[in-house]
């Protein structure tokens, strides 16, 4: 049974890319059912395994824990939903909360730590995830590279398709234009995609450096333009950084522990690599980004002072002097109506995120702000959820959380630790999201503290998942999305065993 458990185990786990392909959350696909079809083909798969896991494995007492963890979900989630209930907000219909939301999103986040817990038991050889590695680099940046060469993929940003391939970068017609030349593939979120190419890029290089042959050099390749390609910050400063901590990796193994041997092919690869990564940074998408979005914030200040925004807020202030609350309201929303788009604000964000009929007066604030923090759309989106958290004005919220369907309702802010504590509170941090810094944690200790442990194939694991939950903080987009942490809790399943392997004596360098 345990043969079998594994082959559908790895089904699971290489299928993930397959579930993220952008045409399953955008009609007609994403309006068939309620909830999205990939996490419920997801869902279903992964009970097959829970199913084949309990009848093929022994529980030990250790495994009491488990039980443990999910009596404190339990109540944590009860306590969470009591909350939720006493919610005070402007908007009449309370942001759409929803129970069978709240339920499916917590069974959803226990999808991935799941899978950590049976990777774990497992217990997959260095040769069969060595396999794993190769599959998912070749569908990910394989597809990604294919798609961007044809001219056949989605763009990173704005929605749409790219209106021209790599070869474009190195035309000055074309080579500004980000929006029209980052492309993802088929892949549905961009950052979401980068935080798992980060994951991937030190364990690639850990191939290569094992076995240098065609397919693992065209592999590695492939990695470095996706990464390029993609045009978001994480992925193409990702690949230099992860390139660069990879050979202080490996540099420590050959000539401080030197249980690997030293070889001027290893990082002849490597600065190959990297030189290919230098001429392509200047002419990538993600390079023209910052001077486009400073030449945005320059034409929009001249589009302002051209709309006489000043006169029109002298005359606004005339007629609110005076006024009470009640009667501010309608001049306000008239106001914002006809000029919103004057303060180069987000209209989703005016109209539905955080609708300027209900809260007319925090619009207006927004609209005092400079333009470089109007245009900065994370800074928005916290706004919009501190003023909702304001309002309700309950100390339990930081706890225990706004819920994840309101905050999703509002907008899903782009800082996935910050984003859960807004959602879920401190307590659903701890719980749902924790245990991947709890796993990092202790193979940074175990690596410290265990010589055993210092083998090269623990310390490309180890950067990998580090570097992973790193993204996660910085760009977001990453947590909330399952291809990204069932494969973050696969590798880290495969670490926690390599070390518990290597402890024993049972892992070679």
């Amino acid at each position: 049974m345990q043969k079998q458990l594994k082959r559908v185990f790895l089904a699971f786990i290489l299928l993930q890319p397959f579930l993220d392909v952008y045409f399953f959350y955008v009609p007609p696909l994403s309006t068939l059912l309620s909830f999205s079809i990939s996490t419920i083909i997801r869902l279903i798969l992964i009970l097959v395994v829970a199913v084949m896991f309990v009848i093929s494995e022994r529980f030990s007492r250790r495994d009491w824990l488990i039980f443990t963890y999910i009596g404190a979900l339990a109540i944590y989630f009860v306590l969470h939903v009591w909350n939720a209930s006493h919610f005070i907000s402007v908007n009449p219909n309370n942001f759409h909360f929803s129970l069978v939301g709240e339920a499916f999103y917590v069974l959803r986040m226990l999808v991935p730590l799941f899978t950590l817990f049976v990777t774990n038991r497992l217990d997959f050889t260095e040769s069969t995830i060595t396999k794993i590695i190769q599959i998912l680099v070749g569908l990910i940046s394989g597809s990604i590279v294919i798609t961007n060469l044809f001219g056949f993929a989605l763009a990173s940003y704005g929605g749409g398709w790219i209106t021209g391939s790599i070869f474009n970068w190195f035309s000055s017609a074309v080579g500004g234009s980000y929006y029209g030349l980052a492309s993802k593939g088929f892949f549905y979120f961009a950052n979401a995609i980068s935080a798992v190419e980060i994951l991937l890029t030190p364990l690639i290089l850990y191939v290569v450096f094992k076995r240098l042959n065609w397919l693992n050099g065209i592999l590695a390749f492939s990695q470095l333009l996706a990464m390029f390609m993609l045009g978001t910050k994480t992925s193409t400063y990702g690949f230099i950084g992860m390139a660069g901590l990879f050979v202080i990796a490996y540099l420590t193994h050959t000539l401080l522990l030197k249980n690997v041997k030293f070889e001027w092919s290893h990082l002849a690869i490597i600065a190959a690599l990297l030189v290919v990564a230098a001429g392509l940074l200047p002419i990538s998408p993600n390079s023209n980004r910052a001077n486009f979005d400073v030449s945005v914030q320059t034409t929009r200040k001249e589009n302002e002072k051209q709309a006489k925004i000043k006169t029109l807020e002298r005359r606004l202030d005339a007629q609110l002097v005076g006024k009470t609350t009640a009667q501010r309201k309608p001049i306000l929303v008239k106001y914002i109506k006809k000029n919103w788009s004057r303060y180069s604000l987000n209209k989703k964000f005016v109209f539905e995120s955080y609708s300027y009929k209900n809260d007319p007066e925090f619009w207006f604030g927004v609209m005092r702000w400079p333009i470089a923090e109007r245009l900065n759309y994370r800074q928005v989106e916290q706004a919009m959820l501190d003023h909702v958290k304001a309002y309700n004005h309950n100390p339990l919220d930081a706890w225990f959380g706004i819920t994840y369907t309101r905050m999703n309702n509002i907008f899903n802010l782009e800082q996935d630790f910050v984003s859960q504590w807004y959602s879920m509170g401190y307590l659903g941090v701890l719980l749902l999201l924790m245990p991947y810094v709890f796993v990092g944690a202790y193979g940074v200790y175990a690596w410290l503290r265990y010589a055993a442990v210092r083998q090269f194939y623990v310390s490309a694991l180890l950067l990998g998942v580090v570097a992973m939950v790193g993204a996660s903080v910085y760009s977001g987009n990453v947590m909330d999305f399952l291809t990204d942490t069932i494969l973050l809790g696969f590798f880290e399943g495969v670490l926690i065993a390599a070390i518990r392997r290597a402890k024993q004596g049972r892992l070679s360098a």
